[in-house]
């Protein structure tokens, strides 16, 4: 099992600036972080980035200290528990956050992720097949933690969501009341299901309708994306909600 360090980048990593500052003076933990956080610390918290004058996840100072008030394993065992709560798979329940291409409008949306669930706001995250999207992604989802609780957060592969729209008929009510859903590898779905097309529709215009922030991920460009009439009504709910970010680049894979 990783430890939390493998998870989220440390303060020197976050830290490192061209000028040589120190993690001290760059990277700090809010005022109420300075000192050893209580039982309920998940090892990991949103530090100030003085540099970039942002919000960023990294690991708590006192993690493996004798200052820290729980064992690494616990904290590591909760945070696990947090991802598989909020339906990430295991492979994505760490991500890389050196892997993120174009990663600064990410972290903004991150650094002010309370206040932008609150208000129904999210992500489009575009690129092509293998840039890191579904990573991006995963790294949005697990810095919810210590935020949102994991039955408030939903982090779902877009064909498996269409297939519990298909089969499901109260899906729509239940995913529709997340505080966050996080849809990966939206896109193909509309191409010759227009009764998953309109069940998907009506989730995305409820929450729409109810301020529910959602994040997704697509290898399609919004032109490809508009091909369908059904698709480009999401879309136009999703221009007035969600952030656009391209992730560049070839595959990593």
């Amino acid at each position: 099992m990783q430890r939390i360090g493998d998870v989220l980048p440390t303060m020197d990593a976050l830290a490192e600036s061209d000028d040589g500052a120190s993690a001290a003076q760059v990277l700090q933990p809010p005022d109420s972080m300075m000192t050893c956080p209580d039982a309920s610390c998940p090892g990991a918290f949103m530090a100030h980035d003085l540099a970039r004058g942002l919000l960023v996840p990294t690991v708590c100072p006192h993690f493996g200290q004798s200052s820290c008030s729980k064992p690494p394993s616990e904290i590591v065992q909760q945070r696990v528990s947090w991802a598989e709560g909020a339906g990430l798979p295991p492979r994505y329940q760490h991500p890389d956050a050196t892997r993120i291409r174009n990663s600064d409008p990410i972290l903004a949306y991150i650094s002010d992720l309370l206040d932008n669930v609150a208000s129904g706001q999210g992500v489009l995250l575009s690129g092509a097949v293998g840039v890191g999207k579904t990573m991006a992604l995963a790294f949005i989802a697990v810095s919810a933690q210590g935020i949102l609780q994991p039955h408030s957060v939903r982090f779902m592969f877009a064909p498996a969501l269409f297939d519990l729209l298909h089969r499901d008929a109260d899906a729509v009510e239940r995913l529709s009341r997340l505080d966050l859903l996080l849809i990966d590898d939206f896109g193909r779905e509309y191409r010759g299901s227009e009764w998953a097309a309109t069940r998907f529709e009506a989730l995305v215009e409820a929450r729409y309708a109810s301020y529910k922030a959602t994040c997704a991920s697509t290898n399609l460009s919004p032109a490809e994306l508009a091909e369908t009439h059904a698709a480009a009504r999401v879309i136009d709910r999703w221009r007035q909600t969600c952030t656009a970010i391209t992730i560049p680049g070839s595959s990593q894979r």
